[in-house]
């Protein structure tokens, strides 16, 4: 029974990192931010570049319906509080209308100034179908993280960035 039950851990143990590995592996970090655009809640349409470069970024891509986003968005406000603005953070939301984020903001105290991703293209660039997802970017234009984590872990990353 025991040899069962090893065997079982050993095989549960292979299905989830050969599942995890790609997943890691997609994270195409130290590369420019992709030039795929975005739409503001104006109408204009700007290229991700022209956002993020000229001090790190920190970019929540997210929807107004992801129970998640909501939960973590005062994270977003926690790191935009502390870095006040030494750092740009904005949010990509998916294929949201402007109504639909202004809708979502008009229900809470704090806002994010927020981009649509009409197409999808900037979800694809970065390799996720997933919201929230989290982007940082150097002052240089260079993708340091691609994905979810911690407060924690972005701290340090946009902390690392402002040094270099």
């Amino acid at each position: 029974m025991i040899r069962k039950n090893l065997i079982f851990s050993v095989l549960v143990c292979a299905v989830v990192v050969s599942f995890a590995l790609p997943v890691a592996a997609k994270t195409k970090e130290n590369r420019a931010v992709p030039g795929v655009k975005v739409v503001s809640v104006e109408g204009d349409t700007l290229s991700l570049v022209e956002l993020c470069g000229e001090k790190p970024t920190f970019l929540y891509l997210w929807a107004t319906w992801c129970k998640v986003c909501s939960k973590d968005m005062k994270d977003v406000f926690k790191l935009r509080e502390k870095f006040g603005d030494k750092i740009e953070v904005l949010g990509v939301a998916y294929k949201n209308s402007p109504e639909e984020i202004a809708k979502y903001f008009s229900k809470r105290e704090k806002k994010l100034k927020s981009y649509i991703d009409a197409d999808g293209s900037v979800f694809e660039a970065f390799e996720t179908n997933a919201t929230p997802t989290v982007v940082i970017v150097d002052g240089s234009g260079k993708v340091l993280f691609s994905g979810y984590g911690s407060y924690r872990k972005y701290r340090k990353l946009l902390e690392r960035a402002l040094k270099s």
